[in-house]
């Protein structure tokens, strides 16, 4: 029940609070019908869920198995309440993703160029919040899969939205 009630909280939905049950974004219930009611037409299924966002995210492993994770986690509490369903896809994509370059000169006067991102996922509970990573691993899905996993810690602290942000460059010793 603990994933359910920070789920709950990050979606919105109704929640046990100082003993009342009370709805944690009230604008959120207005917004319910813009969630997409494509998404509820084109798949019905936990696997349908997933098969669409791998679908609609090629190559993100990380954000792969961290969707398949969550969706399993909570999948009995959305057959219980089938409106949950958009919700819970909603929650596998960001907000937005921005991509850049970063152009810097190493120590030997070189110009050296590196692509950097930041994925804000939610701002559904507040302001977007998360950190950086920057190491020669750091891709565009590995940033998806952290800010997923910022938005659900955050959740749990209330209040902020989670994001994440980075770069493929290592500046130590440049």
């Amino acid at each position: 029940w603990f994933v359910c009630d920070w789920l709950g909280s990050l979606l919105g939905w109704e929640v046990w609070v100082g003993g009342s049950k009370k709805m944690v974004d009230e604008k959120r219930k207005d917004m319910r019908p813009l969630l997409g009611s494509n998404v509820e037409q084109e798949a019905n299924s936990m696997q349908d869920l997933l098969e669409l966002v791998r679908r609609r995210n090629p190559g993100c492993t990380h954000l792969h198995q961290a969707a398949e994770e969550i969706v399993g986690s909570v999948w009995k509490a959305v057959e219980k309440d089938g409106s949950l369903f958009a919700e819970l896809h909603r929650l596998m994509e960001p907000d937005r993703v921005t991509s850049f370059r970063v152009a810097w000169l190493d120590s030997e006067g070189r110009q050296r160029v590196n692509r950097g991102w930041r994925v804000q996922h939610s701002s559904t509970l507040g302001p977007y919040k998360g950190g950086l990573r920057l190491g020669p691993r750091v891709t565009e899905d590995v940033l998806r899969f952290l800010a997923l996993e910022q938005t659900l810690k955050n959740a749990l602290v209330g209040g902020i939205g989670g994001a994440k942000g980075g770069s493929d460059f290592n500046p130590r010793g440049e």
